[in-house]
């Protein structure tokens, strides 16, 4: 399956997401998470995507060194917090993904698994944002934007090679950006955050039992765009994010690399207050390497149980 297949795929699920979720709602109370039934017998109709552990199995399919269609295991633990909100002062509300990880074993092909230790995005949202000048007396300018602060730590994804010729890893050890989102929108609903940000990552080659690590540094020079999605009741969610990374390498060369991942989730139903998901997700990687493919993408569909949501 190539890369724009891959994609292609997600964009349909958010056209799709777009018909049947509304995107944003405005700052103040959440919808009930609980209705009753007619004998006065509760039962949860809201969700938190972004909360909970999630355990999936489905099925991957990628490109980049002829990856078969194969089974796809994945978890990771969420917590997503919201801060207290007075009416004046700004509110940070912060979403946190720990020890993500996927397994994606071929019996005919190369295998691959993906860890993390810890992902954040940190918004820090103002009903009246401003900029403040240092003048005499001080000047306040209009500021339409919230602030948030994204980071990822230890990131690794490890793949066998064809014909069992060797292994390759790649490893971001950190990924942090500072974003500006115009939308505005506080803890639910819609986010869009475009900024720039500084990452280090290794790429660790054992081919023919011939081992070589590449070092790649961004220092701010990278751009970043992330866009995420949801309804009011957390039953629909899509999250994008792309970024574009002109880095110095090991060589002494300044290259540049692209990544990106998007993924549609959907709540189906509920067992005792256990929502079941579904969700179809793709990546997309291009880094210049005269031994490896240098575009690399991935799609994967997948059912899976949020349990403690």
């Amino acid at each position: 399956m190539s890369a724009r297949a891959c994609f292609t795929a997600v964009a349909l699920c958010f056209t799709v997401w777009s018909g049947v979720a509304r995107a944003s709602v405005p700052d103040g109370a959440p919808p009930p998470e609980y209705a009753a039934d007619a004998d006065g017998r509760s039962y949860r109709v809201a969700f938190d995507p972004g909360d909970g552990l999630t355990l999936a199995v489905g099925t991957a399919a990628g490109q980049g060194d002829a990856v078969e269609p194969g089974v796809a295991l994945a978890g990771q633990i969420g917590v997503r917090t919201v801060g207290d909100d007075d009416g004046e002062s700004a509110r940070w509300d912060s979403a946190h993904t720990i020890l993500p990880w996927a397994l994606r074993p071929h019996v005919s092909g190369p295998n691959e698994w993906d860890a993390g230790l810890y992902r954040v995005l940190a918004r820090r949202h103002s009903r009246s944002p401003s900029l403040v000048l240092p003048t005499l007396p001080p000047t306040k300018l209009a500021f339409p934007f919230d602030l948030a602060l994204s980071l990822d730590l230890a990131d690794v994804q490890v793949r066998s090679l064809a014909d069992d010729v060797g292994r390759v890893g790649d490893v971001t050890v950190i990924d942090g950006a500072f974003l500006l989102d115009p939308l505005r929108n506080g803890p639910y609903g819609a986010f869009l955050g475009f900024g720039v940000g500084a990452r280090y990552d290794v790429r660790v080659r054992d081919i023919d039992g011939d081992s070589h690590a590449e070092h790649a540094l961004a220092p701010f020079t990278a751009g970043v765009v992330h866009l995420h999605l949801e309804d009011t009741r957390g039953l629909t969610a899509f999250d994008v994010r792309g970024e574009v990374v002109p880095a110095w390498r090991t060589d002494g060369s300044f290259r540049l690399g692209v990544e990106a991942r998007g993924r549609f989730e959907r709540t189906l139903l509920a067992v005792n207050d256990t929502p079941i998901v579904v969700g179809l997700s793709g990546d997309y990687r291009y880094r210049p390497d005269p031994l490896l493919p240098n575009h690399e993408g991935r799609a994967t569909a997948s059912v899976g149980v949020r349990f403690f949501p």
